[in-house]
């Protein structure tokens, strides 16, 4: 291209310099110390690199020499081209099915790939940086981002889905599908489900209240992938779309820590962004919110079944009872599984070692390691600083065994949907009077309603505590414990309220008031020790 003598021939020979796969170490205008200097102007075109200081005519080793030079500046130095820096609104990413985060862009068409670009906009700030990997299926993300997201857009559809299928039952004779009422509770699930899958579409209303869009970076649609001049500029200006976002979410998966870019990302953003926050987003959280959801609605069905249909106390009817507590075994076994993730999380993080790590171009895992190095001195010390303050920093939320409100209302809702299907039949028997009904609403409704949630959180919290798996058969045989400890709780609490309903009306209005009471303690000592042990937001200040 050039038509100027070689640099290498009119020039002695250089200093040797230490080269990893045909890359410099240390580039002429690094400083070998690791000591950070003012970025230079670099070439806005990685293809025109060889033009500029006359290395038009250089051999292809130096080339490639140079365009590692650049790469490493624009790592080290957190450079991006202002029209380079994009972002898309979280809820326009979650639209169709959260296509977008199903697959990675290396298995899409090129004219799929193409398309992408045009997704996001030109942005002068991000609000969120999501880093994840593509090494994770793509459908756990999105469920996860729908909960974290649209959580009281679910708890809204249930709610008109359950006023909807009381009036439905009131003006209507619906026919009786396995249970009695099933306009209600089916009513809250569908109600439920559809408010979670339309929430990406009613963020519009934000913009009617005149509040900012969430813009995020999504590496699928933020960066190029199909010209391959500006998806290697937008690669390597990834510190700059660190230092343009004001949170770092972390959609953590097995996988997470053995991937060099994710951890480049993490080591980043502690330089390129001192006033952001981090928040560490398990999806196994949100992905086993939705399962018990689903398992709750599946258990009650199959309970109320078999107390509708076998109340005499035979001997076939007690087997046939005993079987159909065999999913909720399976749902503790399920949760001790999940939650054994959580378990992996923390000892991934306290036993980080970057010589794990893995990447699919090895020059790009030398340049990363070499700015890793320039940035914390040595790999020891930044797998020191990812074992211990931010370990300690990132786990902090973990240690609690918290969920947000939403959550749990989440998990309540099908308990209050069999329930309110319950009183309702009830309500409409002719021979119920007006105690029963009463007593009924605060027995079940109310009472049992609050005590259900509290039982799923017992579940919770012992299946926590004994997660760790104990070899195959032995793990079965543990989890059989544990759901036989639950089953009688589950058994006590719902005689206790059998027990109740059949006294006096003010001994249902008693129990519902301690019930409530005593949820009211639990909850607030709670909140009380989350504020008094994290920050707001549970958020990582660096």
């Amino acid at each position: 291209m050039g038509s100027g003598r070689s640099c290498c021939k009119a020039e002695p020979p250089a200093e040797a310099q230490e080269v990893c796969a045909g890359f410099p170490v240390h580039p002429p205008d690094c400083p070998k110390d690791g000591s950070s200097a003012e970025a230079p102007d670099l070439p806005r075109d990685l293809s025109s690199a060889t033009e500029q200081g006359g290395v038009s005519s250089l051999d292809h080793g130096t080339s490639r020499a140079t365009l590692s030079t650049i790469a490493r500046y624009r790592l080290n130095h957190f450079q991006i081209e202002e029209e380079l820096l994009r972002g898309i609104p979280l809820h326009m990413s979650l639209r169709g099915l959260g296509k977008l985060w199903l697959t990675s862009p290396v298995d899409l068409s090129e004219r799929a790939r193409a398309l992408l670009w045009h997704r996001s906009r030109q942005v002068k700030q991000l609000d969120i940086f999501y880093s994840h990997t593509w090494h994770t299926p793509g459908w756990r993300k999105v469920l996860a981002l729908w909960v974290q997201h649209g959580a009281w857009k679910f708890l809204l559809g249930w709610l008109l889905g359950v006023i909807l299928g009381v009036a439905l039952d009131a003006t209507m004779e619906i026919p009786t599908l396995v249970l009695p009422g099933p306009s209600i509770w089916i009513g809250g699930f569908l109600g439920s489900m559809l408010g979670l899958l339309t929430s990406p579409y009613t963020a519009a209303w934000a913009a009617c209240r005149r509040k900012a869009e969430e813009m995020c970076f999504l590496d699928v649609v933020c960066i190029n992938q199909t010209d391959p001049d500006t998806m290697q500029r937008g690669i390597y200006g990834l510190g700059g779309f660190l230092a343009a976002s004001s949170e770092m979410h972390i959609l953590w998966s097995g996988p997470y820590f053995s991937r060099l870019w994710c951890v480049f990302e993490l080591a980043a953003f502690f330089k390129a962004n001192p006033c952001g926050k981090i928040l560490l987003k398990p999806l196994f959280v949100e992905n086993g919110l939705l399962f018990v959801v689903f398992a709750i609605y599946i258990l009650r069905v199959i309970d109320e079944w078999f107390v509708n249909n076998f109340q005499e106390r035979t001997v076939v009817a007690i087997l046939v009872q005993v079987l159909g507590l065999i999913p909720s075994y399976m749902l503790v076994h399920f949760l001790r599984r999940l939650l054994n993730e959580k378990h992996h999380l923390l000892y991934s993080l306290r036993s980080f070692d970057l010589a794990n790590v893995t990447c699919r171009c090895a020059a790009d895992k030398e340049c990363i390691e070499h700015v890793i190095r320039t940035w914390y001195g040595s790999p020891a010390s930044f797998m020191q600083h990812v074992r211990g303050p931010l370990a300690d920093e990132l786990t902090k939320p973990f240690s609690r065994n918290n969920l947000p409100g939403s959550f749990w209302l989440m998990i309540a809702t099908p308990f209050v949907s069999f329930n309110m299907a319950g009183f309702w039949v009830e309500r409409r028997m002719p021979t119920s009077s007006t105690d029963d009904v009463a007593k009924m609403f605060l027995t079940v409704c109310i009472a049992n309603s609050v005590l259900c949630v509290h039982y799923i959180q017992l579940t919770y919290f012992i299946c926590d505590r004994f997660a760790a798996p104990a070899g195959r058969c032995l793990d079965y045989g543990k989890t059989l414990l544990i759901w036989v400890c639950l089953s009688f709780v589950f058994l006590g609490m719902f005689g206790l309220s059998s027990f109740v309903r059949r006294q006096v009306l003010a001994a249902s209005v008693m129990y519902a008031v301690a019930t409530v009471a005593m949820s009211f303690v639990i909850t607030h000592n709670s909140w009380r020790r989350r504020f008094r042990a994290s920050p707001p937001e549970e958020a990582i200040e660096i």
